[in-house]
């Protein structure tokens, strides 16, 4: 097993000074041992410190899943500055709400390929193990930016917890199919920094090029969401596991058993997980040699952490991965409860053997594709069209993306109502294409609950029952 992993071990100058040959990225043909990125970071992160006004001002920055993202996220870290990652598939007006909404944080609109070398680079300040790392966004229930605040030792306790159930073997690769803009995809490359082992990027997911990866760079630990291994089986039905392969977290989102039994007839080693943006990733997940099946659900609390159930059958946390709070901090917001328990608005039991079932979200967030979308966010923007008077956004079962959006629209004058093929134009650059409906109900109204908030359950018997589908 790893030391137990502290805080100085997080900088990459650190990892370069304990294994300096080790291979630390792969992308593509190309590979940086940690010896050859520490100077590429050190450059990086000089030019990061000369950005701010502020020495605990945070820094904002569109991250995508390449080579120049990673160097940029990891020079954040060596910094000791907060970073906060921008979506790539932002549109420009969920961007420019962004910044509105935060204006505290040094928003870098672009960054440059490279930074010319420095030597010996270190925190202008030392950073105690409580310092923020990221602010990851999240929307709250207004549709307002909501930011996860999670610190330098909530992605350590991950990191730990994460290795105490999969270990680490010398030769382990992990590959990154997701965004890093995700908290999944980042606590992959705080993992594999921490541990001194091998990050494997795809800057595109496709399921021809993710097997293709898998065997030409040898990996040995991937990360997915149920999207993608559902569309690797539609195009390859029969796609086995590469050699090297020994776990496949599947989180996310909630698996089918049929999803579950196909992979585990074609020997992949899937192990189900749980987790959310506010607890740094995955908290819950199989054990690690066992088969995926249904009946496990998510699988087991991970070290450290401490899960229980409550009275209306809403799934608690508490341990230290969870986030240190939400920025801009409201103080009328404290996201722990007395006993320092965090609430994640979703429902669920613990079996006999201390497995996590997940039922769904008590809160109204729809997962598609292993994207988050708050409805409200949605709704607020269709609401702007001309010629609609009232809108309610609902989440629908979809085999592939798990969930599509959806959208109940009543119509300001039913005649002059648009196509579908409008309003999806009328959306390009005002949300990105995750949060934009696939299909679009007319009712004549909406119902709605006695404190005036959609009423969404009615509103999807409507639909069902009553709703007229655009063309």
């Amino acid at each position: 097993m790893t030391p137990r992993y502290v805080s100085e071990n997080l900088p990459v100058s650190r990892a370069a000074a304990d294994a300096p040959d080790r291979v630390a990225l792969i992308a593509g043909d190309r590979q940086w041992t940690y010896g050859e990125l520490a100077p590429l970071i050190d450059a990086r992160a000089v030019y990061l410190v000369a950005q701010r006004s502020e020495v605990d001002q945070p820094v904002g920055f569109v991250v995508r899943t390449d080579v120049s993202s990673v160097l940029w996220l990891l020079a954040a870290i060596e910094a000791g500055i907060a970073v906060v990652p921008v979506h790539p598939r932002l549109a420009d007006a969920e961007r420019l709400r962004l910044r509105q909404s935060w204006p505290q944080v040094r928003w870098i609109e672009a960054l440059p390929d490279s930074a010319p070398p420095v030597a010996g680079f270190r925190p202008l300040s030392a950073l105690t193990a409580d310092a923020p790392l990221a602010i990851v966004q999240s929307s709250g229930t207004t549709g307002a930016p909501k930011g996860v605040v999670l610190s330098r030792r909530a992605f350590i306790e991950s990191a730990w917890a994460s290795a105490c159930n999969l270990g680490w073997q010398e030769d382990d690769r992990w590959l990154v199919p997701m965004p890093l803009a995700h908290v999944g995809g980042l606590s992959v490359l705080t993992r594999c920094l921490l541990s001194r082992r091998t990050v494997v990027l795809l800057e595109r997911f496709t399921p021809t090029g993710f097997l293709t990866e898998m065997a030409r760079s040898r990996v040995t630990l991937v990360s997915v969401v149920p999207t993608m291994l559902a569309r690797i089986f539609a195009e390859c039905p029969d796609a086995r596991p590469a050699p090297a392969l020994r776990a496949a977290l599947l989180g996310g989102d909630g698996a089918s058993a049929s999803l579950l039994e196909h992979a585990a007839a074609l020997g992949w080693p899937v192990l189900t997980t749980y987790g959310l943006t506010e607890s740094c990733s995955q908290v819950v997940t199989q054990d690690f040699g066992t088969r995926p099946d249904p009946v496990l659900g998510s699988g087991r609390p991970l070290s450290g952490v401490e899960l229980r159930i409550s009275r209306g059958r809403e799934i608690e946390l508490r341990g230290p991965m969870l986030l240190s709070g939400y920025y801009p901090l409201a103080s009328t917001d404290p996201p722990f409860s007395a006993d320092g328990f965090f609430s994640t608005g979703d429902l669920g039991r613990l079996d006999e053997s201390g497995n996590l079932h997940v039922f769904g979200r008590a809160r109204d967030v729809i997962i598609t594709g292993g994207e988050n979308v708050m409805p409200a966010e949605v709704e607020i923007v269709l609401a702007r069209h001309a010629q609609i008077a009232d809108v309610a956004v609902l989440g629908k079962k979809d085999p592939e993306r798990g969930q599509i959006l959806v959208a109940a629209i009543v119509p300001s004058d039913p005649a002059k109502m648009p196509a579908t093929a409008a309003l999806a134009q009328w959306l390009e650059g005002r949300l990105a294409s995750f949060k934009r409906p696939r299909r679009f109900y007319v009712v004549d109204k909406l119902p709605r609950t006695g404190s005036g908030k959609p009423d969404r359950r009615a509103i999807a018997e409507l639909v069902r029952l009553h709703g007229r589908l655009l063309p």
